[in-house]
Formats: C-alpha cells, structure tokens, sequence
C-alpha cells in the first residue's frame, strides 16, 4: 500500500474502535458496563484492549468470509447460504430495521458464541477457529459467557463499524492480510482514556508512554522483510535442493524458519509464501499453490511473542494465508507461542544446579534469606552431586524444573526460594512446599519463561537439533533499564545463557541475536533487525565477539535513513551463518532501496573478530573514504584523555551563575570558569555567550561556575583543578571531530565533553591539528559509525580518542599547527572555514596523503550547526 493509503487504514481503524468504545458506554442497557468503569473495577486501558481484540476479529472474520474458511468441510448448501445471507457481516452491514433493538449486534454476538463452540459451530456448518480473538473469556466485560449478560450497541453504529472494516479487507488478499498487523500497531500507539465520568467520554490520544514504546515494537516495511528474505531463505533453499536433487521437496520441507518476536507475524507471512512457491515449483502436480502453503504452514513456520494478543493475530494471519478449511488458528497454537523468547533455560543448564548468582544478584531485598538460601544450596548441590535425569518424554516435569530454575532469580524468599533439592524434588516428582510451588508458578506466568527444547521438541532433537533460519525484527529498548530487583535477576540470568556476553546495558536487539545461536542449527542462518549501534557500541562489543566464534557473516545491511515510522533509529541488518566459512565475501547494502556496495568486502572472520568494532564494513557504501597513512604512534604517546560522567554533570546543580549576573569586578577567568558544552564546540570556534545552552534543564547564555563556593560547599572542587589547565576539549556527536583549545585553562568541560592534556603544552596545538584533521575523522567514522545518535555522527569514548594515530614529526605538521591556531583565531566563520581548507592538506600531508578526495569529503562536513538549546 501507498504511505497515504496506509495512514488512511490507521486512522480509519483507530477512529472504529473509539466508535465501538463510545457506543457501547452510551447505550442505555448497558448499566452493568457503565457501573463498572465508575467502581473501578474496569479502567480504560482494560476496556481498550478488549475493544482491540473485537475490532480485529472482526477484520478476521471479513478476510474469513471473503475466503469461505469459516465453514466446515461437510457445510450443506443451505448452510452456507443461510450463514452468507443473515450472519455474515456483509449481510449485517445492510440490514434495515429498528434501531433501538440493537438487531445486528445480538445477531453478531450470537455467532461470536456459536464459533466459540465447536458443538455449536457443527450445528450451523462452522468451525471454531480457536485462539484468542474468537475465545469470549477474552472480552468479558462486552461479549458475556451467557448470551442474555451481553453488552447492546445500536443499529447505526455496529454497521458503520462493519463498513469500515469491509472496506479495509477489500484488497487483494495478501495486502489484506499484512495489514492486520499495521492496524494492530496502530492501536498499540494510542492511549486510552476516559473523560468526564459522569457522562463517560470515551477518547485515544498519542501518549508518552503507549503499548508501542512500551514492548519495542515496531512494524517491519515490507522491502527490508524481502531483502532478509534473500538473504536467508534464497541461500539456504539453493544449499539443501542442490545437495539432493532427487528429492527437493523434502529438503524445503525441513527448512524451519522461526522469528524469536514475530508480533503480528509479517516475517513468517513472507517466508511462508517464499518456500511454497520454491514447493510449488519443485513439484507442481503433487503441491498446488495453496496445498504448498498449508503444508509449509504447518511443518517450517514458528514464531514466540510475548504479547498473546500478537502471537494469536499471527495464528490468524497465517491461517488465512493458507486459506484452507482443514487448517484452523487453533491448529498453529503449536508453532506460534506466547512466551519470552530470552527467558528461559534447559536441561543442560539445570543439570548442574542453581547458580550462586541467583542469590547474590545486588538490590535484593531481605539479604539475610537469601544468603541462608545459598549455604543451602551449596550443601544441597554437595549432597545430590549429580541431578536426577527425567525420562525423555516427561516434558511437564521438566518444565516444573526449569521453572523453579528460573524463578530463584526472581522471587522473593517468601516462604523460600528454590534450591538444589527443590530441583531434585521436581524431577522426580516430590511435591514441594506448596506457597513456593505458587510463587514458582506465578513468576512462570508474569515472566512468561519459555523453555525452547520443551516448547518444541519437534526442532531441538536429533536430526534437527535447530532452527534453520531465524528471522525478523526484535524489540529495541534496553529491557534492563529499570534498576528493581526482579529486573536484576532478569540481568543474571542473560548472563548466564550467553554466557558472560550480555551485560545491563545491552540493547534487548542484540540480546535476541545472541540468543538465536542456541536457537539455530549448524550451517542455518541468522537474520535479525538490529540498531545500528551494535556495529559500533562498547556495550554490544562481547555480543560481536561472541557471534563470531561460532558464526561467520555473510552479508550486512546498514540504512542512513529511517525505516520505521515514529522510531528515529537507524538500523542494520547482519545476516550470519553458524559453522560458515571462515573466509568469504561479505555483500555489502545500504538504504531503503538495498543498493548492493559496488564491491564485496572479502573477510577474515578471525581478523574481524579481533576487531574492536564493525563499522568499518559498511563505511565504504556510506561514503567514507579509506586512508592509508604514516604515523609516528598515537594520541596516548603524547596526551591523557578523560571522559566525566553523571556525577560531574550532576554535582553543578547549585553552582553555575549567568555572566550577567557578576560584575566586572567579579568577573575573574580563575573563579569563575566558563561552562563549556558540545553544542557550543565547532571545530576551531568556541560559541560560549555567542549561542545558548541547556544544562540541568536550564537554558543559559554563558554560563560559568562559582568556584571557590564550590570548594566551599561542593563536591567537584578537586575535579576543576584537574579540568581548569591547559587542554583541549572534544565534542560528541559531530560530523567530524570539534574541538577547540583552551590554552590559558579557564573553561570547564560539561559531560560528555573528553578533556585531553598534553604531556607537553608547548605541543598543544600539534595535538590539536592531528585529532582534528580529515584523516582522524574519516578513522574515527570507519571504526565507530553507529555508536553516536546519528549514523553519519562520532561518538568516541576517552580510550578510542587515545588510539587516534599522530604523523610524524615534519613541516607539513608544524605548518598545520600554525593554521589551526589562526583558525581559531579567525574574526569570522568565513575566515576560519577558508583557514581550515587550507590546514586539511597540510594535515593530510602530515600523514603521507595527498588525496584531494579525502580533502573535499572533509570540507563538505564542516557547515555551521543549527545551534539549539542544548547541553
């Protein structure tokens, strides 16, 4: 669909559903609704969610109907047309009666309840599709388990409602299809309120902190699904038909593809329809075009969302896909689960015990039970030795285990927590005490643990022993952000599974990729959405290394534009195969049209797992020019570099005053040095009293700090005697590296300004010329893009400005020095930029390059910022 047709969808959708909600709130024989909402008992959000499940039944049910799935194989003639004519929400939409009898409504509720059943739905030549958004116990405050309890909406509203749900299902089938999910993303955005009680006002709005931003989730376009789809499926479906000739429809009927956070399941649609065409055409005369995506649906395709309501609308998606009467929602509950795809452990892991981290994770309360706990459990684990094996097919009992495993991470030691022997206990049957086998139970629940060799055995036994293909587009947010306890034990056992990899900080994106190699077979392939940063990021540098000893890359998507809409984050897209070459060459693509780099980057995945960083592959296609140079060393030969943090930005708050407000006479460089920002940092030009700056949520026009109050009354008078010297101080987040030399030591940095020192202030400005010049930047970019905010931006931590190379010492360096101290100088932007044209080739030529491209590429980077209010 066209973006404007898209937003015409999403607010069509969300407009119905504000529709059905106030209808029902304003009927008059809805008493026992409106009761509830003015007791508390039902607040808004509850009532939405319900209000969502019927909106997207409904369009269920249209694409259902459009496709005759809801009849059963042994429907009569009679059958259908009497459901076609009176029950189908076509027939519903143009019925004329009295309003005020709520006619098409009762008759849509009766149905609901019939399909509910499959008693009932025989009875009128109808299945029961199953799941979540045809189970009534889902929406109990609007449809009742008994008919009479139900809620009433009029005539005119229900059918505007069903028109505007006819009229989105009426396009092509597929397109019809993919846009459940961008409708359900639609609603996840909006929050729901209700507005003046007393007459119950139904209203959505665009909040802070919808359901959207809440999980991470975002709804993948279509040509960045494709594009995964040949980097993954293509290959691998070549691979295995190629090794058996005689009988390819076998080997593409073992390719099973999963997404770890399949939301509304557009991945899975995708690969799907992928491998029953290559099905079809293997074998026309024994799979038609349908029966090949039935049996594809049933035997590759699984998916995990921790959300039912995704995992159930993913259910759906494909069964409609498949567009096959023998095929039902509930027949895929098997496949598509609801569960944590992170959260979770196995037998090889329990074997050995609980971890001493379940009882030492910080910030726990009640720290003397936990360390009872843990003597326990040190003697108990002393005592069992070895744990009792379950018999291979008790899964139940080993899912209590892994379970109570889990959950001594989380729960509170009340009455106890699980130990060794609880394990012991569980594996061979042995009740437990009964309020932990509660909490226990509980945790699994809120938690969502999922265990995947129990969840599917079918993949995690021999032959298969994985996954093929994992794919798809995992939630971005730091999962951990939250510092609580349970959030702790969450963080430990991360740990745990990836062994050491995942720290607090980790993006849950790159947490999903490095799960995935426990997930996917040797020789299979890994594809997953990721935020640029994990080329770039310190905290993903473990997750780089660690995917790279088991894996090599074959090929890396990075975009410079956005691709998801009301996410401002730039995105990657490496695909890896476990067990793959060590050497080969990885393909290269950039930007919302997948434009291939002109030529592969050959690779050495044990050099490149050496690397610090993975930027440097696609700096190439984004335009950054390579250099080869000559250098003497690096900056920590010549200079120490430091990074302040949080508590130096914090530690102001009470001590910066406005310029304006000293007098002259108390002005004194010395006892009140100026504040410096990164927004007031161009290269060369310091902005201080020329632009404002926000510090502490404060917007100020030169700031200063009141130093000798601070060493009075402060905290951070050792640190400005340490920061107010001679030094220079570097930016973050710029297009090239902006720094400017404070010679006499009168300013102070603002976090996350890097202060650098020179061991020799006489060499301060040679410092400054070669961090500055155009061969630091395009360094700086081809190592660490995508580490900053913004994909064409450098951000570098104090050790990776000290690895910076500096030239030998020449001329041509002395020269540099010079015209970088005039630059700085300069009485105008234009004097300085013309300065600093001039200093690029003498800088360059300080390091043996003499390319007038690297010249030009710099130069064009060097435009003034828009100067905002920032700190």
């Amino acid at each position: 669909m066209k973006p404007a047709a898209t937003d015409q969808l999403r607010d069509a959708a969300a407009e119905s559903v504000r529709v059905l909600g106030q209808g029902l709130l304003t009927h008059p024989a809805n008493t026992r609704l409106r009761n509830r909402i003015s007791s508390g008992t039902l607040d808004a959000l509850r009532f939405y969610r319900q209000l969502v499940r019927i909106s997207l039944r409904l369009r269920i049910t249209a694409l259902a109907e459009n496709s005759s799935l809801l009849f059963a194989p042994t429907a009569t003639r009679a059958q259908r047309e009497h459901y076609s004519q009176t029950k189908s929400l076509t027939a519903l939409s143009s019925i004329a009666g009295d309003q005020s009898q709520a006619e098409c409504w009762s008759k849509w509720l009766s149905t609901c309840h019939q399909l509910a059943s499959e008693t009932s739905a025989a009875r009128e030549g109808l299945i029961a599709p199953g799941g979540g958004f045809f189970d009534l116990h889902s929406v109990p405050d609007i449809i009742a388990a008994a008919d009479d309890d139900s809620t009433a909406l009029d005539d005119a509203t229900f059918q505007s409602i069903v028109r505007e749900v006819l009229e989105s299902t009426a396009r092509p089938r597929t397109e019809a299809i993919r846009s459940l999910g961008t409708i359900y993303e639609t609603l996840l955005e909006l929050t729901p309120e209700f507005e003046h009680k007393s007459s119950l006002t139904f209203t959505l709005h665009h909040g802070s902190s919808n359901s959207r931003k809440k999980s991470g989730a975002y709804y993948t376009p279509d040509s960045l699904v494709q594009y995964l789809l040949d980097q993954t499926i293509e290959p691998e479906v070549l691979e295995r038909t190629a090794a058996s000739p005689a009988d390819p429809a076998s080997e593409i009927l073992s390719i099973t593809v999963c997404d770890p956070a399949c939301g509304s399941g557009h991945f899975l649609l995708g690969a799907a329809q992928r491998l029953a065409a290559h099905l079809h055409s293997c074998d026309p005369a024994r799979y038609t075009p349908d029966a090949s995506l039935e049996r594809v649906i049933r035997s590759c395709i699984f998916g995990v969302d921790r959300d039912p309501d995704a995992a159930d609308l993913c259910r759906c998606a494909l069964w409609l896909l498949a567009a096959m009467p023998t095929t039902t929602p509930r027949d895929l509950a098997s496949n598509i689960r609801c569960g944590d795809a992170l959260l979770g452990t196995s037998w090889p892991l329990i074997k050995h015990g609980i971890p001493e981290s379940a009882f030492t994770a910080r910030g726990r309360p009640h720290p003397k039970l936990f360390r009872r706990a843990l003597y326990r459990n040190r003697a108990e684990e002393a005592e069992l030795l070895l744990f009792p094996i379950p018999p291979a097919a008790d899964l139940i009992t080993l899912r209590r285990a892994c379970d109570a495993w889990c959950a001594a991470f989380i729960i509170d030691p009340s009455p106890d927590l699980p130990t060794a022997s609880t394990l012991a206990d569980l594996l061979t049957n042995v009740a437990i005490d009964p309020e932990l086998k509660r909490s226990i139970e509980a945790a699994a629940l809120k938690h969502k643990f999922f265990h995947w060799p129990i969840e599917f055995p079918q993949i995690f036994t021999l032959p298969h022993q994985g996954f093929r293909i994992i794919i798809g587009n995992p939630p971005f947010l730091n999962q951990l952000e939250t510092a609580t306890a349970t959030a702790r034990g969450l963080e430990a056992i991360m740990r745990i599974l990836s062994g050491g990899a995942i720290r607090g900080y980790t993006d849950i994106s790159a947490t999903f990729l490095l799960r995935s190699l426990s997930l996917v077979a040797n020789r299979g392939r890994i594809g997953l959405v990721q935020p640029q940063s994990l080329l770039a990021a310190a905290d993903a540098a473990p997750v780089r290394a660690e995917l790279l000893t088991e894996c090599s890359l074959q090929s890396l998507w990075v975009s410079n534009e956005y691709m998801f809409k009301g996410a401002s984050v730039f995105t990657c897209a490496p695909v890896l195969q476990r067990g793959g070459p060590r050497n080969n060459h990885i393909r290269i693509a950039t930007g919302k049209s997948f434009t291939p780099a002109s030529v592969d980057s050959p690779s050495d995945t044990d050099a490149l797992a050496l690397q610090e960083t993975w930027a440097h592959l696609a700096a190439g296609a984004s335009g950054i020019p390579s250099v080869t140079i000559s250098h003497a060393g690096t900056v920590a030969d010549i200079a120490t570099a430091t990074a302040d943090f949080r508590d130096q930005y914090y530690g102001l708050e009470g001590f910066l005053v406005e310029d304006s407000s000293l007098s002259q006479s108390e002005v004194s460089e010395a006892d009140f040095p100026r504040l410096i920002t990164s927004g007031l940092i161009d290269i060369a030009a310091c902005r201080w009293g020329q632009a404002p700056t926000r510090v502490l949520k404060k917007v100020w026009d030169s700031p200063r700090i009141d130093r000798r109050r601070m060493e009075r009354e402060g905290t951070l008078g050792a640190w400005l005697d340490d920061r107010v010297v001679p030094k220079l101080l570097l930016a973050t987040q710029t297009r090239v590296l902006e720094l400017i030399v404070d010679e006499r030591g009168r300013m102070a940095p603002s976090t996350p300004l890097i202060t650098i020192i020179p061991h020799d202030i006489e060499r301060i400005w040679h410092l400054a010329a070669a961090i500055s010049s155009p061969v630091c930047s395009a360094i700086a970019l081809r190592t660490y893009a995508g580490a900053a905010l913004a994909t064409d931006a450098i951000k570098l931590s104090a050790r990776q400005v000290l690895r910076l190379p500096i030239p030998n010492p020449s001329p041509e360096w002395d020269a540099a020095a010079n015209l970088f101290r005039l630059a700085h100088a300069a009485a105008s932007d234009s004097s300085r930029i013309a300065l600093l044209g001039e200093f690029a080739l003498h800088a360059n030529a300080a390091y043996g390059v003499q390319s007038p491209t690297l010249c030009s590429w710099w130069t064009s980077r060097l435009e003034p910022k828009k100067r905002g209010r920032r700190g």
